[in-house]
């Protein structure tokens, strides 16, 4: 072999471990970002299976303790009323038997979600989406309820799971992923 040859070989040798090695590099990059994709559509299967579990469980229950909240609501002048007016009637709904375990029923999923999220097996945004509305519906209707449930039997976490849920905001495009 002639030195312009050799030559020539070393340069495509040369070439080619550099193509290699990028290749590796580029593997490796797509490799993690699949990883990473996969991790977040498994999040949001999670999330779509707790819409599931709310639609067949839980919807209907929310439902009731609306249409019961409207229905009490009604009166004339009822959101001019003064705070501690408010306050006391919010109480005096949920001392009702049948309200106060609709609205546990309600909670108990939010624990649940709320757990879901935190620990990175739900996908926070599409929660939000989905259960944004209906959750934050009853955290305004409830709140003095649950922070008198909170004093009265000494638990801390009551309600919190729906608490945490109506405080979350949304994850960035990339946070959404790691």
């Amino acid at each position: 072999m002639t030195s312009q040859g050799a030559r020539t070989f070393k340069t495509v040798d040369r070439y080619a471990k550099v193509v290699q090695n990028l290749t590796i590099i580029f593997g490796i990059f797509t490799g993690v970002i699949s990883l990473f994709a996969t991790q977040y559509d498994r999040r949001v299967a999670r999330t779509v299976d707790m819409t599931k579990l709310y639609s067949e469980q839980i919807r209907d229950k929310y439902l009731d303790l609306a249409a019961k909240w409207r229905a009490a609501s009604v009166q004339p002048g009822f959101y001019q009323q003064s705070e501690e007016k408010m306050k006391q009637f919010v109480l005096e709904f949920f001392e009702n038997q049948d309200n106060d375990k609709l609205l546990t029923n309600y909670l108990d999923f939010f624990d649940g979600l709320a757990v879901c999220i935190e620990n990175g097996a739900c996908d926070r945004n599409s929660a939000i989406d989905y259960f944004s509305h209906t959750a934050r519906y009853v955290c305004e209707m409830s709140f003095p309820y649950l922070e008198k449930m909170r004093k009265d039997d000494r638990d801390p976490a009551f309600g919190a799971g729906l608490e945490r849920f109506c405080l979350l905001k949304r994850e960035s495009f990339i946070g959404r992923y790691l």
